[in-house]
């Protein structure tokens, strides 16, 4: 559960932070990187 709330407070800082659609690309492998 605890990685869940990780990957969704920095999925959001990361959607905010960008706020591009090219960037959500790279937000995801960031994010996925991290998950793994």
């Amino acid at each position: 559960r605890e990685l869940e709330v990780q990957f969704g407070r920095l999925w959001t800082e990361c959607q905010i932070c960008q706020g591009s659609l090219h960037q959500d690309v790279l937000c995801t492998r960031s994010a996925s990187f991290s998950h793994v």
